[in-house]
């Protein structure tokens, strides 16, 4: 029953959720919330990176990839392009090129 209503209504709920969120970052708390949760991120990358990921080195995986999307293989010339943690920082990855890949903007979005 809820799974049809939400496939009925996808649209209409998508665009209520994201006016409530982007009202909500207008906020005062919202704002802090923002700043923190950046900060943290920016920790989180500092503290795990091993310098291994520098432009060039982005550059070659786009490269190995043939410029295609790591999951749906659709090519990221055209598509608006992603660069994503294998295993996400919040759950233990590192920031490390070994745990990078390059994917199109819907596939990365599925993901979260």
């Amino acid at each position: 029953m809820v799974q049809s209503y939400y496939s009925k209504n996808k649209k209409e709920i998508r665009k209520y959720l994201n006016e409530y969120q982007n009202n909500w970052r207008k906020t005062l708390r919202g704002r802090i919330a923002m700043r923190v949760s950046n900060a943290n991120r920016r920790k989180k990358v500092r503290e795990t990176k091993d310098g291994t990921v520098t432009r060039k080195r982005v550059e070659k995986e786009l490269i190995q990839q043939k410029s295609l999307c790591a999951i749906c293989n659709v090519s990221l010339v055209s598509n608006k392009m992603h660069l994503d943690h294998i295993l996400q920082l919040a759950k233990g990855g590192k920031h490390t090129i070994d745990n990078l890949q390059w994917l199109c903007a819907s596939c990365n979005l599925k993901k979260h």
